[in-house]
């Protein structure tokens, strides 16, 4: 008999009675006794029950043991009590899984509760229970799994439950409080918010039926307050947010303290009032959600699953608190919090833990502006992209890119280093390539982009910069919607774009734009907003701007206004007031300028002193400020005539032209500014600005600007004017050598960066190999991109690093004018073949340096006879004279000239020659001869205005000087190095084309002719392409192998855009753009039989800017071209006098002797009555 141990007490005595019945019964029964499986059953009920009761491990074996062998022996017909029994299986299953939390023992409990529901008849008693249960098990399974299939089936088997459960039945309300969950699961995960209503419905049900004391009711309260809040966010209703408020506040005011459902409480209460607060700026409702929020992260434990969400939450109500108020503490607290999130969350979502830290150091950063907050939100966000970028997909991604983007931007605007900006545009741009379509955050990317490529157009001053930035910053205009707190600061974006796109280019209709967007932004930013002091900057900036272009004094007024708001409302410390006290400065002077109020004055060095006074030495803006307040000292001296101020005047630009972290452009303009006042005030001429202006020159054009970003910053700078400046000072202070220094130095600088590319790699290789290949290997690189126009990231990349190359080479021995500008001992070596003559026009005088030898101190020759009314005039008759003759092309129709037309031309070129044989080249000669130089070989290096003007033509036909030019002087000392005159190695390529398949070009009779020459001359060492296989592409193929290369076709001067300029070939053109990028190893000389092959830009005077320079710059180091139009038939009697010559000797071409064979050309020529304009374009460039 079976040993029942059981308290004996009046509770469990008919219990064991029962069993004891039951056991007895049981022994008496044979195996196949019809009623052995009922009497199993009623033993494991029996031990159901005393578990129940017991708790006893030991009754669990004793069901299972029972259950399983009534199952075994019984038939659905004689076994009633089969769905208990199955019941009775899945509940010790479902025990089991409580103690193990194994999935296979919850997987292991469905068997038995689906043949409990499924053997069970409708309408039976037991059936809404075991419903009941079986959905249960269904929702633990979906809440591990989170299978869908899972909770619609959970779903299902409560609903059927409780459509059997009767009103007023005590199980009711929990099972409606199960039901209504279960559909907030469903809509979290699926968004599928149609079930709401039907949600809502039975929560509100089950709170009607609930008594007050029950302990579900708190949180049938809190999911409540849930579901409104997610019903306001669908549907955006304020009685929805109304409605989650009172219900989560319910909850969390039943909950006692200590109850862990009480921290996720908080947190719904708290996010709630965060959405309240959005709608009514109430500064109530944000405290509020503070409170609830920090309430949330109090009461939370260590491990707590809910714990990084709160204290996100909370992140983001401090990140709004302190926007609106600038109240640090708020950022403080919850930056601690997710510092502490970061030690406990799992390392699967500590990317989006290390964003938050990102992200609120640099909302800290905004407030502080110290480099450290900097410094820790690029941490943090780097931490959470390496973190991010490992998972297969993540959302997160384009945010901590664009953050990235952010930090870098904001480092370079207080650092001033370039790589940063270019480190910051790489973020932006994958940013945009990981963004999904639709991505809510691209308008801000947009944003920052604008913002960035603002801040390139700062630096670099390229057109294309700045039409980026305003075409980004539109874009995150129409994509802002009102009212989104983001809208002023893109309206501040795009007003300063449009700002610095009139003070580019003048037009009133930007400068009007610019206003509007500041006047929009200053209406959209609310009163205590910390970015409102810069919007009243910006706006005060455009009314100084309208004022300048108006000269109405009430926009001056106004413009003090919001300059003086500015300052009155930004915080003492605050790393932007110096920039802001400039601003206001700025503005005080220009009132004086206009009232000659001396408390105006004052007030301006008032305000920059307090600026200066706030910034650190090493801030980029620093310079600029020094050479602001400077201009305001010359003010003052001009008032009192004080020399204490141009002492003051004098200490402040030395101190501002030691800046190394200022921009090039400021560094530049101070020193321009300093000499301007030098020249007024000092006795002496005073060369410092002028050296250091020179020293800045380099930076101020470096590589990593498209060649024509550079070329418009030659114009726009006036940069050959100030060479042109410096040369007469150095002149006057009787430095003739440092005078050829300045004017190298300002001399074709784009083409000698180009040839710096090419030949730096030769330099070195013998004596530092290794770094010798690594430049090479960057330079060629950089050589590819310098003609692009949009300014790469990876130009600047590469610039950077050859910089530092460069510096690197410096510091080893020997080479430590590496690439600096060469010294007078260097230059003066450009004489030894002859005397070199260099031209100088400024606003002050005109002069001629003659460097005789390489052994002799080079002479100042004073030009008295040129003025700047003379060269206008003459270039006007020059200019005159060409048009009278119609030139425009090679043409062989240029013959047919009315008489009366070439004989006004001829006059007016006869003009020209004489008047530059009296005022240039005749005080040369006579120089020259005087110092016993009666003939030979010698070179004009000309600047500004002369290099348009034909000087060699001024030489009597008999003269016995040969003639050429060079664009500079260490062009002709490096080509000479390289030259041995003959040329061992040798292919001629000839290319003519008479007729092209492209435009409208007129047919060439003579190119052919002239090419049948030159084949005849060079003999077999020549190669002849010409009609269609005169291609681009073959003739650009062909180059890279010759060295003598003569071209017979039509070119052109394209002077909007000098790069465009080209040759016409058969099937296309062969641009200036395609000539520098040319790799001609073995150039040795090109004859180009063109027109306007060496024209050049008259606003790049200096720079060589033509076809012909093109080619030098590629590597040629002579040529023979066109300073305006040929005449077609010219162009065979010419090329067959030069070629003779060159050839004289064993038919081996030397290039020395080039020069001579065009001498000898144009003599002939003249001597047969040739008109003017049909010899005198034709000049001779090199050695």
């Amino acid at each position: 008999m079976m040993n029942v141990q059981l308290q004996n007490t009046s509770e469990n005595h008919d219990l064991q009675e029962t069993l004891q019945h039951c056991w007895d019964k049981l022994s008496k029964l044979s195996p196949g006794d019809p009623n052995l499986a009922e009497c199993l059953g009623s033993v494991s009920d029996m031990f159901a029950l005393k578990y129940e009761w017991t708790r006893e491990p030991g009754d669990q074996e004793m069901i299972l043991k029972f259950s399983m062998a009534a199952l075994a022996t019984a038939t659905e017909e004689s076994y009633p009590r089969l769905p208990a029994t199955h019941r009775h299986l899945g509940i010790i299953q479902w025990a089991k899984y409580d103690k193990t939390e194994e999935l296979s023992d919850l997987e292991a409990v469905f068997p038995h509760f689906l043949a409990a529901v499924g053997s069970m008849p409708k309408g039976h008693s037991g059936l809404p229970r075991m419903q009941k249960d079986l959905s249960e098990i269904y929702g633990t399974r979906f809440i591990i799994t989170g299978n869908l299939g899972d909770l619609e089936a959970a779903l299902k088997y409560l609903q059927l439950a409780l459509s059997a459960t009767p009103l007023g039945h005590l199980g009711l309300p929990r099972m409606l409080y199960n039901l209504s969950v279960l559909f907030l699961h469903r809509i979290i995960p699926t968004g599928d918010h149609g079930n709401l209503d039907a949600t809502l419905k039975y929560f509100l049900i089950a709170v009607d039926s609930i008594p007050d004391r029950n302990p579900d009711l708190p949180g049938i309260q809190h999911n409540i307050g849930i579901l409104y809040n997610y019903k306001f966010q669908k549907y955006r209703e304020l009685r929805d947010l109304e409605a989650s408020i009172k219900h989560s506040l319910i909850a969390v005011a039943m909950t006692p303290a200590g109850d862990p459902d009480l921290p996720h409480m908080n947190m719904t209460v708290g996010q709630s009032y965060s959405e309240m607060y959005k709608i009514n700026r109430n500064p109530r409702v944000l405290e509020t959600g503070l409170k609830f929020s920090l309430a949330a992260i109090t009461a939370c434990t260590k491990g707590h699953p809910n714990l990084l969400q709160m204290i996100q939450n909370l992140c983001r109500l401090c990140s709004i608190e302190a926007n609106m108020f600038g109240d640090l503490e708020s950022l403080r607290i919850s930056l601690s919090f997710l510092l502490l999130a970061v030690d406990i969350v799992p390392r699967v979502n500590l990317d989006d833990t290390h964003r938050q830290v990102g992200v609120l150091y640099g909302e800290m950063y905004k407030k502080t502006r110290l480099l450290s907050d900097l410094d820790s939100s690029i941490k943090h966000n780097l931490l959470c992209a390496a973190l991010a970028s490992t998972k297969h997909s993540n959302p997160s991604l384009p945010g901590t890119y664009q953050n990235l983007g952010g930090n870098y931007g904001e480092k370079y605007r207080r650092t001033g280093n370039f790589n940063d900006m270019d480190t910051a545009l790489e973020y932006f741009l994958a940013a945009v390539g990981t963004a999904p379509m639709g991505y809510s955050g691209l308008s801000a990317i947009h944003q920052n982009l604008g913002t960035l490529y603002l801040d390139r157009y700062k630096r670099f001053s390229d057109l294309q910069d700045l039409e980026a930035a305003l075409r980004f910053t539109l874009v995150a205009v129409d994509a802002t919607p009102d009212g989104n707190s983001e809208l002023p600061l893109v309206y501040t974006h795009l007003g300063s774009c449009y700002h610095f796109r009139y003070l580019r280019r003048g037009n009133p209709d930007d400068m009007e734009a610019g206003l509007k967007f500041h006047q929009a932004a200053v209406v959209a930013t609310p009163a205590g907003h910390y970015n409102l002091p810069g919007v009243y900057q910006n706006l005060g900036g455009s009314y100084m701007s309208k004022f300048y272009k108006v000269g109405q004094l009430k926009d001056l007024d106004t413009a003090l206004h919001y300059l003086q708001a500015a300052v009155d409302s930004t915080p003492a410390g605050h790393l932007d007031l110096p920039s802001r006290h400039q601003a206001l400065g700025n503005c005080f002077s220009r009132k004086y300028k206009s009232s000659g109020n001396m408390q105006d004055l004052g007030a301006a060095i008032d305000q920059h002193l307090r600026g200066i006074n706030a910034t650190p030495a090493a801030h980029p803006d620093f310079p600029q400020q020094l050479g602001s307040l400077a201009e305001l000292y010359v003010l003052r001296f001009e008032a009192f005539r004080n020399p204490e101020d141009l002492k003051l005047l004098y200490s402040l630009y030395k101190v501002a032209l030691q800046s190394e972290t200022a921009s090039p452009q400021d560094l530049w303009d101070t020193a321009v500014q300093f000499c301007q006042y030098m020249n007024k005030f000092s006795v002496q001429p005073n060369l410092e600005g002028y050296i250091a202006a020179l020293k800045i020159l380099p930076s101020l054009l470096w590589l990593g600007s498209s060649l024509i970003n550079r070329c418009d910053m030659l114009i726009r700078k006036n940069i050959s004017n100030f060479i042109a400046e410096a040369v007469t000072m150095a002149l006057k202070a009787l430095d003739t050598r440092l005078a050829v220094e300045f004017l190298e130095q300002g001399m074709s600088i784009t083409h000698k960066q180009t040839l710096q590319l090419r030949n730096e790699h030769a330099i070195l290789e013998a004596h530092l190999p290794s770094l010798a290949k690594k430049l090479y290997q960057i330079s060629v690189q950089l050589q590819g991109l310098s003609q692009i126009s949009n300014g790469l990231i990876k130009h600047h990349t590469l610039a950077h690093e050859r910089q530092n190359v460069i510096y690197h080479i410096q510091q080893q021995p020997g080479f430590e004018d590496f690439l600096l500008p060469p010294k007078y001992s260097k230059l003066c070596t450009a004489a030894k073949h002859g005397p070199v003559i260099m031209l100088n026009c400024s606003d002050i005088q005109f002069d001629c340096i003659i460097i005789l030898s390489p052994f002799l101190t080079p002479v100042h020759l004073p030009l008295t006879s040129v003025s700047i009314s003379a060269i206008k005039k003459h270039s006007n008759n020059l200019q005159n004279a060409l048009n009278y003759v119609s030139i425009h092309s090679r043409d062989s129709r240029h013959g047919k000239l009315h008489e009366s037309n070439r004989l006004y031309s001829d006059r007016l070129l006869n003009s020209v020659i004489s008047w530059l044989w009296t005022a240039i080249v005749k005080p040369v000669f006579d120089y020259l001869m005087k110092n016993g130089i009666q003939s030979g070989r010698l070179w004009w290096c000309p600047s500004g205005p002369f290099t348009y003007l034909p000087i060699h033509a001024a030489a009597p036909q008999d003269s016995s000087f040969i003639q050429s030019y060079i664009p500079t002087l260490d062009f002709l000392v490096h080509t000479d190095k390289k030259s041995t005159g003959l040329s061992n190695i040798m292919t001629m390529v000839g290319v003519a084309t008479p007729s092209t398949e492209i435009g409208t070009w007129t047919k060439l009779p003579s190119v052919e002719t002239e090419l049948s020459i030159v084949a005849k001359l060079f003999g077999s060492k020549s190669l002849q392409l010409k009609d269609s296989q005169a291609t681009v592409d073959n003739v650009m193929m062909a180059i890279q192998s010759s060295s003598w290369l003569h071209l017979a076709c039509h070119a052109y001067q394209d002077l909007p855009d000098p790069l465009n300029s080209g040759l016409v070939l058969y099937n296309g053109k062969l641009d200036l753009r395609k000539i520098l990028n040319l790799k001609a190893s073995n150039a040795e000389f090109v004859y180009l039989s063109a027109c306007e092959t060496a024209m050049g830009d008259i606003k790049l005077t200096n720079e060589a800017m033509h076809l012909a320079g093109g080619f030098l710059a590629a590597g040629f180091k002579g040529a023979i071209g066109t300073l305006w139009s040929m005449a077609d038939a010219q162009g065979p009697k010419v090329a067959e006098i030069v070629y003779n010559k060159v050839l004289e000797k064993d038919n081996i071409p030397n290039i020395q002797l080039a020069a001579e064979g065009l001498h000898l050309a144009i003599q002939k020529l003249r001597a047969i009555g040739t008109p003017y304009h049909q010899w005198v374009p034709f000049i001779h460039i090199g050695i």
